[in-house]
């Protein structure tokens, strides 16, 4: 399956290995997304409220703005689960358990983590957690698997 996809297919599989490329196609995909909703929902209450924000009592504005928090409301969490499970498929591809993605929560070490799964390349056998996904025979193969993985 191709890597721009796999993750948002399969946002909630704790299984299996990720490629390089899938991890930092999902983050870039996951910013623009959020980046997204909220210009378009700050340009509606703008230009639903007036130039000087007046209208705080318009009820068109009020359910935009609702319509807008629950959006992130439910989103967000459902964001974050998907970047968890793409995490640990990540660190799957190097051999390692899941659990150590609870190292990112620890300050410094959370970005040394994020570089680690960015820029590293996993194991090139099969390990305990599956084959290689850069390789075609093991269905994870793509044109940019040679390139980016």
């Amino acid at each position: 399956m191709k890597p721009s996809i796999r993750s948002w297919r399969d946002p909630f599989d704790f299984k299996g290995r990720s490629t390089r490329t899938e991890y930092g196609l999902y983050h870039l995909a996951a910013i623009a997304l959020f980046v997204t909703l909220e210009i378009i929902f700050i340009g509606i209450n703008i230009g639903l409220s007036g130039p000087m924000g007046a209208s705080h009592d318009n009820p068109v504005v009020m359910i935009v703005s609702l319509l807008g928090g629950l959006t992130f409301l439910v989103g967000l969490p459902l964001l974050y689960i998907a970047h968890v499970a793409i995490s640990i498929r990540r660190l799957h591809d190097h051999g390692e358990p899941g659990i150590k993605f609870l190292l990112t929560f620890i300050p410094l070490i959370g970005i040394i983590f994020w570089v680690m799964m960015v820029f590293t390349r996993g194991d090139s056998f099969e390990n305990d957690y599956g084959p290689d996904p850069r390789q075609p025979e093991a269905g994870g193969g793509s044109e940019l698997g040679g390139v980016f993985s």
